[in-house]
């Protein structure tokens, strides 16, 4: 008990240094509010308050009847102190009035938490000495002792759960103040017409209120859904650059939140200032921030007002004289690049000296470099970058001369001036640098009890268990207690199903720390089954008696899953979902023995996957041995297995398998790919297969004869296969548009008749005749939707679609050997004289003489087709294009030799 008040009383005086802070901070925040009439202050206070009245409220809860009069004072001190916060309209005289009444009300008030903290000091030192009586009492008695462990560790366990059902009591009280408080906040925001957002990082989503909108004169509906680029675009574009930077150095962990001026167009386009600050809110498990919010709130007026109304110098000494903080004013000294390297004081008021312990004399009119020995570089860097660019900050920093910190708010009246605020907070430093290192046990300690927690004593009855061993057995704590561990604890054998000791019987045996079995299964109390691993810990005393075991258990169910996945994914082909290369390997390595021969092998390959890729996309490729592989898989015996050991190829291993056997599942096979199409282009597989009898015939040359013959069989379908494929698209692609079939034939025409003229050998001529009428082919593999699309709407990455259609072409057309020449007139029919083509920006003579021909012709009957059939206006065209577009010598001879000759 004396343990439990002495905890009780650290924790109040902890508390109590707690709201010391809070009060500090709202001090600091009414002040910069009197000097700078942001309204961003304002925001800032309505939180602080909220935060300091739920602080009182919890140290209410922990007074005795002799505090909790100290404490009611407190209240109504700092309730005293929020009624005399400063008015928005507040100024000259009056301002003077209220800051000298806040500073009486301030003294007050830090007395009076003063005396609340000596009082719990004083029943903190009380109930010390009684503990350390009882310590003495304590080594009296040390005949006693592991008796008296015992019953403490009971104790201490007892003592544990209370503390934790008051935590969650407390927790539960503290959540409920926090969602008033969020509430009440959320009422302050929208009263107060601020805009506000918030953005997923990792999504990129931005979501915004209405009053965001309506500042920047739009309904709601027209700005949402926004995204960053829409940001972008409404906001000024130096102050976005700047912003950006902000944005990058908090995303890389430099900071939690920022504040910055920035400008955004109006919806009628003149610019709003906004006051825009975010705050980071969540975070990843590797400190990286994930998502953001903020507010924006119109300063468009005060930004106007400052720029049009000059100083008031009367008024500013005033308030100078009045401060609380230290207050200096400065001039920045850069080098010739414009660099800061020094600054020279100007001004500081009285606090300055209070603050800082420095005399005005020592200061004044000189470089702080010489004034002071040591100056940290940060003093420097962060207010020449407020006096140069005009925008504040706030930042703290440490003086090694004074070994102090501060917290310093930064701002420039002027370019090259700037002037700071300073408060000491070395005391809150040093506080927070314990609070972290708090903070940072709790958390390991956490993490150390996140496995399931089970101990038994000697009799092997249950005494507790943790949280995460009440999930595991489905039992509750106060339920498994004094009942038997096998009771509670049922694990079976994963492989053989039947059930297992219990570490208790283990421990009792060896006496030794003992490991789970590896495929242990608990059987929870609900039926739930799953693996776990862990270990058990006996308890012995000084003459290795038993007096308790300690087992850990952790749930590996998850792990176990995956590390099954993962070899389930080593040796599975993800698109087909057949066996892959690797499980191949291992397999024909088990089958090469007696006892599977003969051993068949059955080797596949896929005719015409490339050219369904070409034609018709990666998509229906993969469709294409999806196709296949299910037919192996179903048509493969139970005994055999399929596997895809390559891009298109395809073998079965099937032990026990002779000659006939493999002969007859490879024409079954065949027929029933026979009836399989793609994109209505018809399967075609090639097969070959071999018999391995005995150990004699190694496996390579058993798969080399099985190659053979597929390789055979190959030569005679695929070239047979591709020429069929190729008339199935020209059909399919003419049956879609009979005004393309229509211009191919005329196109296939003019350019059978100029190469005529051009005298080049009649299997030329005949050749580029079918260039022409294929020279549209690879339209095939296009959207038609972007075919179809107006050529003036067509965007850049869609005009580089429909320029592929003449490398889709040439890519089809050549898959068949004796198409080479009208595969290569088909790739460069649309290459240009002056080398401004494409797809290789061939230029004169560089491109070949039969795509020069169908260039030439296609670009013709374009023209006549455009103009309706006036001929005159498409030859006047070649004619205007002669020497830029196409050879000017090819031109004269279409026009002479072909349009103006009688056919």
């Amino acid at each position: 008990h004396t343990s439990e008040q002495l905890s009780e009383s650290y924790e109040t005086i902890y508390l109590d240094k707690e709201l010391y802070a809070s009060f500090e901070e709202i001090r600091l925040t009414g002040r910069n509010y009197i000097l700078t009439h942001q309204r961003r202050y304002i925001t800032e206070l309505v939180g602080q308050v909220n935060s300091a009245r739920a602080q009182l409220e919890v140290l209410e809860l922990r007074s005795d009847q002799q505090s909790t009069q100290l404490l009611e004072q407190v209240k109504e001190s700092f309730e005293i102190l929020v009624a005399v916060l400063p008015p928005l309209d507040l100024e000259g005289d009056d301002l003077l009035a209220l800051l000298e009444r806040s500073e009486a009300i301030d003294a007050t008030f830090d007395e009076l938490l003063s005396e609340y903290e000596e009082l719990h000091r004083r029943q903190m030192r009380e109930l010390q000495a009684r503990q350390e009586h009882l310590i003495a009492l304590d080594r009296r008695t040390t005949i006693i002792g592991p008796f008296i462990i015992v019953i403490l560790s009971v104790i201490a366990g007892t003592y544990g759960v209370i503390r934790l059902n008051r935590y969650k009591r407390q927790q539960v009280h503290d959540q409920a103040q926090l969602q008033i408080a969020h509430d009440w906040f959320a009422a302050v925001v929208t009263g107060s017409n601020l805009g506000t957002w918030e953005w997923d990082i990792t999504t990129g989503d931005i979501k915004i209120n209405e009053q965001l909108a309506q500042i920047l004169g739009y309904a709601y509906e027209e700005l949402t859904p926004i995204s960053f680029e829409k940001v972008r675009d409404l906001t000024n574009w130096d102050d976005f650059e700047a912003l950006n930077k902000l944005l990058g150095r908090i995303i890389d962990g430099e900071g939690s939140s920022y504040s910055y001026d920035t400008r955004m167009r109006h919806k009628d386009g003149h610019w709003v200032w906004g006051l825009i600050r975010g705050w980071v809110v969540k975070r990843n498990d590797e400190g990286r921030p994930i998502s953001m919010l903020g507010t924006y709130a119109d300063i468009t007026e005060r930004v106007e007002t400052a720029q049009k109304v000059p100083s008031q110098e009367e008024e500013s000494r005033k308030l100078f004289a009045a401060m609380t903080q230290g207050f200096s004013y400065s001039k920045i000294i850069t080098d010739e690049q414009g660099n800061p390297i020094d600054y020279v004081v100007l001004r500081l008021n009285k606090n300055f000296e209070t603050q800082t312990g420095i005399k005005a004399e020592q200061l004044l009119n000189r470089r702080i470099t010489e004034a002071l020995e040591g100056v940290e570089d940060v003093w420097i860097k962060n207010n020449g970058r407020v006096a140069l660019s005009g925008k504040p900050m706030i930042f703290e920093a440490h003086n090694s001369y004074l070994n102090r910190y501060y917290r310093i708010s930064s701002y420039s009246p002027q370019v090259g001036y700037f002037a700071n605020i300073i408060e000491d907070i070395t005391e809150e430093h040093a506080l927070r640098v314990q609070l972290d290192t708090e903070r940072t046990l709790f958390e390991t300690t956490l993490i150390n009890i996140a496995d399931g927690i089970i101990t038994i004593d000697a009799e092997g009855l249950v005494q507790f268990m943790n949280g995460p061993a009440e999930t595991l057995t489905g039992w509750d704590n106060q339920e498994a207690k004094g009942r038997p561990l096998k009771e509670i604890f049922k694990t079976i054998n994963a492989q053989t199903g039947g059930p297992q000791s219990t570490p208790f019987d283990d421990v009792v045996d060896k006496r030794e720390t003992t490991q789970a079995p590896e495929n242990t299964i608990l059987v929870a109390r609900d039926g739930v089954e799953r693996y776990v691993s862990g270990k058990s810990t006996p308890i012995l005393s000084t003459e290795d008696e038993l007096l308790g075991i300690v087992i850990i258990v952790r749930d590996i169910t998850e792990e176990r899953q995956q590390q099954q996945e993962i070899l389930n994914l080593s040796y599975i082909d993800p698109l087909t979902t057949l066996y892959n290369r690797r499980f191949y390997d291992g397999r024909k390595v088990l089958l090469d023995s007696e006892q599977y021969y003969p051993l068949a092998l059955i080797l596949a390959d896929v005719n015409g996957l490339k050219l369904t890729n070409d034609a018709f996309g990666h998509d229906s490729g993969d469709e294409l041995l999806r196709s296949v592989a299910a037919t192996f898989k179903n048509d493969c015996p139970s005994s055999g297995v399929a596997c895809r050991i390559g891009g298109d190829e395809f073998v079965i291993l099937i032990p026990n398998c002779d000659e006939e056997m493999a002969h007859k599942i490879t024409v079954g096979l065949l027929n029933n790919l026979k009836d399989k199409r793609v994109q209505e282009i018809p399967v075609s597989v090639s097969f070959g297969h071999a018999i391995k009898e005995d150990h004699s015939l190694p496996f390579e040359m058993l798969f080399k004869h099985a190659e053979d013959v597929m390789y055979q069989n190959k030569m005679v379908i695929n070239l047979r296969y591709k020429k069929a494929v190729i008339t199935t698209l020209v059909d399919r692609l003419f049956s879609r548009n009979e005004a393309l079939k229509q211009h191919c034939e005329t196109v296939a025409n003019y350019c059978a008749e100029l190469a005529r003229v051009a005298g080049m050998p009649r299997d030329e001529i005949a050749q580029i005749r079918m260039a022409g009428l294929y020279h549209d082919l690879g339209r095939i593999a296009i959207d038609d939707a972007i075919l179809t699309k107006d050529p003036q709407e067509l965007t850049k990455s869609e005009q580089i679609e429909i320029r592929r259609h003449t490398e889709i072409g040439y890519n089809i057309l050549s898959s068949v050997p004796e198409n080479a020449l009208i595969a290569r007139t088909v790739l460069h029919h649309h290459e240009r004289w002056d080398g401004r083509g494409y797809p290789q920006g061939l230029k004169g003579s560089a491109i070949p003489r039969s795509a020069q021909i169908l260039g030439l012709v296609n670009l013709y009957v374009d023209e006549v087709e455009k103009n309706n059939g006036d001929l005159e206006l498409s030859i006047s065209f070649l004619e205007a294009n002669s020497g830029i577009l196409f050879d000017a010598s090819l031109v004269s001879l279409f026009v002479e030799g072909v349009l103006k000759t009688p056919s």
